[in-house]
């Protein structure tokens, strides 16, 4: 391989390695999952609402917001709690005052199911 050839491959193995090396930082320091997620659905009982009906039942939109600094806030309406969070895998766990409540991460939303009812919140 001649000279220039050679720094061409160099310099585009070392940018796919960089590459590389910030998504795995990314990965683990779960950048793909931090932001805003809202509420979109609640199942229970082969029942599904969504939309507007599912404000009017929340009383407002609900969000859950992953910072950066493992601190979450809540909202609901016009209530705002703050928690922390954690991810294990594909699980995210948010605590207060030591109740943890268990997220999966399912193709970009995180999905909350408990005592037969499913909540499924959508990255805005």
């Amino acid at each position: 391989i001649d000279l220039k050839r050679r720094n061409i491959m160099k310099k585009l193995l070392v940018g796919i390695t960089s590459i590389m090396l910030v998504l795995t930082v990314c990965m683990f320091a779960g950048c793909g999952v931090k932001g805003t997620y809202e509420l979109t659905s609640v199942s229970y009982d082969n029942v599904t609402v969504e939309g507007e009906e599912l404000e009017e039942m929340m009383d407002g939109k609900m969000t859950i917001e992953l910072k950066g600094n493992d601190k979450a806030v809540i909202t609901t309406g016009d209530e705002t709690e703050e928690c922390t969070w954690t991810q294990e895998d594909d699980v995210i766990k948010l605590e207060q005052d030591g109740v943890t409540i268990e997220l999966k991460l399912v193709d970009g939303t995180l999905v909350m199911e408990m005592m037969g009812s499913k909540m499924v919140f959508e990255k805005k």
